[in-house]
């Protein structure tokens, strides 16, 4: 009864029949159970395949596209009319098992009015409005202030909300693992419009001149956040005016292949699930927007090309979990405006949940704008970010916090994110002086997934191998001339690194070395390291701990100041005296 129900849900009358005598005709029905008339129009396996033949005739390229079906669509002919028909069975699909999506409803509804069947697409806008009456009004999250990136020159395409997510596994984890989307809703915050042409677009030019969406899943616990799951990128075709984000002024109506400024465009997080519009990582360049076309889609299995994350990562007591969707639009590149395309937003993982297992719900507000390494300095004090731009590349981002032990020793913490640079980074040192004890050395990276890799084959997902040796450690993967298909730390992705040390922090330099061949080949971000043994007692920083040292402390005692905590233990006591007692003399 329920699929039943699930499939009516369009509110299509049955039986679709011709009422003409071309491809484009409009269809009516009498009887048959609810299927949307674009599936019945493209026919059998058998009128597939001579649409297939056909533009394989013509010389055009195809892209092939996974439907859920036991049937293909070529996409990509010139004739315009048939690209738009075989979108719009694919939107169909994802309207027929999500009826609750009404942004897809109303791109369907945009494209069978450019087919002419408008019947059709009134039968969907309605239907849209009865399920969200409010549909795109400006109800959205907080406004960002306008010196984070709104009214900019030119083209600027930000994530304004996060809405939801789709659970694909609700029935139970595939190989251990529990697959994700996310709804993203973006919008022009420049003064220009910008483009959301197809990439199934003939010309090769304006095929390249629409958004990529890479979505990514985060957990903190422990006073670490991790990067636990990313996606390949979903491909955008049009883009719906809405007012949700800001005030919308187009004058176009459906969904053109534009964004004017001030709209926003929402992608339901089923749609940016959808398999035949995934495209790999790999296959984007983020520095200037290329990407290599047409897409190649990763699949039809229920994992392929979605986020996946490991079941036993959503079971971790007391942790928190946050989503991120980033774009990469080549108009926004060449604008300047690529620095402000990510936003990030808490959600709560419910194990075990009447009907659902392991759904993420929407927990506070989208933080428009930042980056998800930015939930670390929300969730915990004492964090430092700073920025890391590589000339004629990208951007990175190092967070880093010291916490101590209690013992008389530090736990050094650093999460590292290409935000953006197509170079990647191949290494990350922190200097350690001599004498200096390294314990708990640990690194956490996130896997690529589904072929998304050189040649169709994954990014090697092996381990970054840690090494103390001339007054650094250093952890690494493969080299480029060795294996241009290794661990590199690619954008959109974050690492962490971690240790103990028996030294208190100081400012020093660490090195993020480049992976990829280029000039520069390493970039320096100041950062807390251990310093150099006996001097974190060196309270007064005259090089030699003594009796000043001594008075200091007393002195910090007295007064309450955390600055005499040697020991890091978040109290004033006699551990702290032993401590620079142990360390007196000259600094070495």
């Amino acid at each position: 009864m329920a699929a039943s129900k699930r499939r009516s849900g369009l509110g299509f009358p049955n039986r679709w029949t011709r009422m003409g005598s071309d491809a484009g005709s409009r269809l009516s029905c009498c009887g048959c159970r609810s299927v949307h008339p674009m599936k019945r129009q493209m026919g059998t396996e058998g009128e597939i395949a001579m649409i297939i033949k056909r533009i394989l005739l013509s010389g055009i390229g195809v892209v092939v596209a996974g439907l859920a079906v036991s049937s293909v669509v070529a996409i990509g002919t010139g004739d315009n009319n048939d690209a738009l028909r075989a979108l719009a069975r694919g939107l169909a699909d994802v309207v027929e098992d999500h009826p609750g999506d009404a942004s897809t409803m109303l791109r369907l509804a945009s494209i069978h009015e450019q087919l002419g069947e408008f019947d059709l697409a009134g039968a969907l806008r309605q239907q849209a409005a009865a399920i969200d009456p409010g549909f795109g009004v400006n109800d959205g999250p907080e406004f960002i202030s306008p010196e984070r990136g709104l009214g900019a020159t030119g083209q600027d395409v930000w994530v304004c909300d996060l809405p939801n997510v789709q659970h694909w596994t609700s029935g139970g984890a595939v190989d251990g693992f529990r697959v994700y989307s996310i709804a993203t809703t973006s919008a022009n915050g420049g003064d220009a419009r910008l483009d959301w042409i197809p990439g199934t677009d003939p010309d090769p030019d304006e095929q390249q001149l629409h958004p990529v969406i890479a979505q990514n899943l985060y957990r903190y616990s422990d006073g670490r956040l991790e990067q636990i799951g990313m996606s390949w990128l979903k491909h955008g075709f049009c883009a719906l005016q809405q007012n949700g984000c800001g005030s919308c002024t187009s004058t176009s109506n459906g969904c053109p292949p534009w964004l004017d400024p001030g709209c926003s465009d929402p992608y339901s997080a089923a749609l940016n699930g959808t398999q035949f519009r995934l495209g790999p990582r790999s296959g984007v360049n983020a520095v200037s927007g290329e990407m290599a076309l047409p897409i190649a889609s990763p699949g039809t299995g229920v994992l392929d090309g979605r986020i996946q994350v490991l079941e036993t990562d959503l079971t971790v007591d007391g942790a928190r979990y946050l989503i991120e969707g980033q774009y990469i639009h080549q108009q926004d590149i060449a604008s300047n405006n690529q620095l402000n395309n990510a936003s990030w937003r808490e959600v709560n993982v419910i194990p075990q949940s009447f009907f659902l297992n392991f759904p993420l719900g929407a927990a506070g507000t989208t933080r428009q704008q930042q980056q998800a390494i930015f939930a670390w300095i929300s969730f915990e004090a004492g964090v430092q970010i700073k920025h890391v731009d590589v000339p004629s590349d990208g951007r990175f981002t190092v967070g880093y916090k010291v916490s101590g032990n209690g013992d008389g020793t530090w736990r050094y913490e650093y999460a590292v994110t290409n935000f953006n640079s197509e170079r990647a980074a191949g290494a990350f040192s922190v200097p350690i002086p001599d004498g200096v004890t390294v314990t708990g050395i640990g690194f956490h990276d996130v896997d690529h997934h589904s072929g998304d890799g050189l040649g169709g084959v994954t990014y090697d997902g092996t381990d970054w191998t840690a090494t103390l040796a001339g007054g650094e450690l250093t952890w690494e993967t493969d080299s480029f001339g060795a294996n241009p298909n290794a661990n590199a730390l690619r954008w959109s992705t974050l690492y962490n690194f971690w240790f103990d040390a028996d030294a208190a922090p100081t400012d020093a330099d660490a090195t993020i070395t480049l992976f990829a061949p280029g000039t520069p080949a390493d970039m320096t971000v100041v950062v807390s390291a251990p310093e150099a043994a006996g001097c974190f007692a060196d309270l007064n920083g005259d090089g030699i701990v003594n009796a000043l040292d001594l008075a200091f402390l007393l002195g910090a005692w007295s007064a309450g100041d955390l600055i005499g905590d040697l020991s890091g233990d978040g109290n004033l006591s006699g551990a702290d005296l032993a401590l620079l007692l142990g360390a007196w003399g000259q600094c070495v």
